[in-house]
């Protein structure tokens, strides 16, 4: 197995017998790869300045400063054009077989972190960790490939791959716990919710579940509130409801309170959509049968 340490080849082929690569570099002006490439290497790219645009499987993702994506073997992909510069990233691509036999004896599967259907995962709550265990990598790539400098790297991969398991287990279960709030949510729109009955019913702080939901859904609980009940209210009028029955149906405290959200929401009043949305099919009955 061949081994190619820092300054390292960034375009691997397919058949590439390279067991594992480290490139680091530096872009000052525009990137874009033409087309999409693939091989059997576990892929991560680490931006640490500015950030790029990645494709990966036919999904566009933005890869932010103190990001690092993980990028399973055989998943095209490619990193489109980007807007700030410089950008700066460091490329660490290895094959299953580099620590293979080190993943074997362990009971937490390495590689697991790669099977996310989020690919792109931030630092930030673990840079130290991260920084430190990169440290330790550059240094055993920058060495001499003797077998005890091999050994090390393969350790401290392998330390990486924990963080990241670590982190990623934290994250997908982060990702339910909030998705399981904007679900209760929107089947319970009409009914009085708030941070306080939040908190009861799912067993988190009412500061947790606001940070959850700014940060997943990137919106405050009222907002979401008001959209999902929007949303109804618009089919309600559209069944020809009456405005009292959707204020009730919907859980909105008033007519007034109706009112004011909808405007906020489509930009009129619910009397305004209700006419224009039935002087438009009346327009299309009248064109079908010219």
């Amino acid at each position: 197995m061949e081994y190619s340490f820092i300054g390292g080849t960034d375009d691997l082929d397919f058949n590439s017998d390279i067991g594992f690569s480290l490139n680091e570099r530096t872009y000052t002006t525009q990137i874009s790869m033409d087309k999409n490439h693939y091989h059997h290497h576990y892929e991560l790219l680490y931006v640490y300045r500015n950030s790029r645009i990645l494709e990966i499987g036919g999904e566009q993702y933005a890869l932010n400063e103190n990001c690092i994506a993980l990028i399973p073997p055989l998943l095209p992909h490619k990193t489109l054009p980007g807007e700030k510069f410089p950008q700066s990233r460091m490329l660490i691509n290895f094959r299953h077989d580099f620590i293979e036999n080190i993943n074997s004896i362990l009971k937490v599967n390495l590689f697991s972190c790669f099977d996310t259907q989020q690919p792109i995962i931030s630092l930030a709550p673990f840079m130290n960790d991260f920084q430190y265990i990169l440290s330790a990598i550059k240094t055993d790539a920058s060495g001499e490939k003797t077998d005890m400098n091999i050994a090390k790297l393969k350790i401290h991969i392998c330390d990486l791959l924990l963080l990241l398991v670590a982190h990623s287990s934290q994250q997908n279960q982060y990702e339910n716990d909030c998705y399981k709030i904007l679900k209760y949510i929107e089947k319970n729109f009409n009914k009085k919710i708030t941070l306080e009955h939040l908190e009861e019913h799912f067993h988190f702080s009412k500061y947790t579940i606001s940070r959850k939901l700014n940060s997943f859904a990137n919106t405050s609980l009222p907002k979401y509130l008001n959209s999902i009940r929007v949303i109804h209210a618009r089919k309600f009028l559209e069944e020809n409801d009456r405005i009292l029955d959707i204020v009730e149906k919907c859980g909105f405290s008033s007519q007034s309170d109706f009112n004011r959200v909808f405007k906020a929401e489509t930009g009129q009043t619910p009397l305004e959509y209700k006419k224009n949305f039935f002087e438009s099919i009346t327009e299309i009955d009248r064109s079908a049968t010219q």
